[in-house]
């Protein structure tokens, strides 16, 4: 059986796996605020799908060795290749280490058992290195531990300039680079460098520590793994990680950071998000120390964060993009980037991303 009719069959199992389509208004509930420091997380209740929760994820799937991703000498393509009988969601803003150059996965994917070789988009999160780095390999990577921790990154990965941040386009095209599509302010590869250039400012001033590694100065990844950093880090954990509500029907979260919305995923099963609160946590906090400000702020109110959650869902026109074996649903408006991965139509969706300008 080719690829393509092995990843038109699982989509079918998946959306066959799952109840009829209903309306969907969207969250059914919100849970919280729970509070430390700058960062306030509220979780949110929904509908559940069953296929969905027998997902696993990218970092759990390579943990297992049940997943090779490859390095293909292309900045903006790598290939993965999914070794077991289980279903593994990728999703956008996922941090690869290790190739020629630490990456970031552009756009959430389902990847079939037994896939074969699947291209999937990325960008680089590193500078400069083109090469093996210490004992890592430069033909696969070794994990996907952490994700992007930053708003504006990913309003950048997007393919939009953050309203309050002008970056100038750099000449030249860095080794193995192929042309990307301009927009204001330089390319989207140009945006995320320098967005990974400002966040490593911002926590080496917050956390009054060098947080670039020896090893390579410009990875976000080994920033992330900085151990003045992960202390700080810990603080948020130990004060939100045991928050999340138990039992079923949590389906997500809000981040709000200095009194205002950050971000907020949700998820089509309670399991796929439990799996995934670990990696949002850590992001979230990442932010929370970058953004941290000796200013006092006003805390929103569960009517102010279920606003934001409907505007961004009903904002600016539609676009829908096939990524895979999915299709992504794009929304922008003045104040937001809604994205939601569809498996079947617009009442089958596995993810929902919200990002506020």
């Amino acid at each position: 059986m080719t690829g393509r009719l092995i990843v038109g069959a699982v989509t079918l199992a998946l959306v066959a796996a799952q109840s009829p389509a209903q309306a969907d208004t969207g969250p059914k509930g919100l849970s919280g605020p729970f509070t430390h420091k700058n960062l306030t997380v509220w979780f949110v209740r929904g509908d559940t799908q069953a296929a969905a929760g027998k997902l696993i994820t990218l970092q759990e799937a390579m943990e297992r060795k049940l997943v090779r991703v490859h390095e293909t000498g292309n900045v903006r393509r790598l290939k993965v290749e999914n070794l077991s009988n289980k279903q593994i969601f990728i999703q956008a803003g996922d941090i690869l280490k290790g190739g020629r150059q630490d990456r970031v996965i552009t756009s959430d994917l389902i990847l079939p058992p037994k896939s074969g070789l699947v291209p999937i988009g990325a960008y680089c999160v590193e500078r400069g290195r083109w090469a093996r780095r210490g004992k890592e390999s430069d033909k696969q990577f070794t994990s996907a531990k952490t994700a992007l921790p930053s708003r504006k990154l990913k309003i950048a990965l997007y393919g939009a300039a953050p309203r309050d941040t002008r970056l100038q386009r750099h000449g030249g095209r860095h080794r193995g680079q192929h042309r990307v599509q301009l927009h204001r302010g330089g390319s989207t590869q140009d945006r995320v460098w320098r967005g990974v250039a400002q966040l490593q400012k911002k926590l080496e001033k917050n956390v009054k520590s060098d947080v670039r590694s020896k090893a390579s100065r410009t990875s976000l990844q080994l920033s992330l793994e900085n151990k003045a950093l992960g202390r700080s880090i810990k603080g948020y954990q130990s004060a939100l990680a045991a928050k999340l509500p138990k039992g079923a029907g949590i389906v997500g979260v809000v981040v709000v950071i200095n009194g205002k919305v950050s971000t907020a995923d949700v998820y089509a099963h309670p399991v796929l998000f439990r799996k995934l609160w670990p990696k949002l946590l850590h992001a979230a906090a990442t932010e929370a120390i970058a953004e941290q400000k000796k200013t006092s702020f006003k805390h929103l109110n569960k009517a102010a964060v279920r606003g934001f959650m409907e505007k961004a869902r009903q904002g600016g026109k539609v676009k829908v993009r096939r990524r895979g074996n999915v299709d992504v649903a794009l929304r922008r408006s003045k104040k937001s980037i809604f994205s939601e991965t569809r498996i079947g139509g617009k009442d089958r969706w596995v993810h929902r991303s919200y990002v506020a300008y």
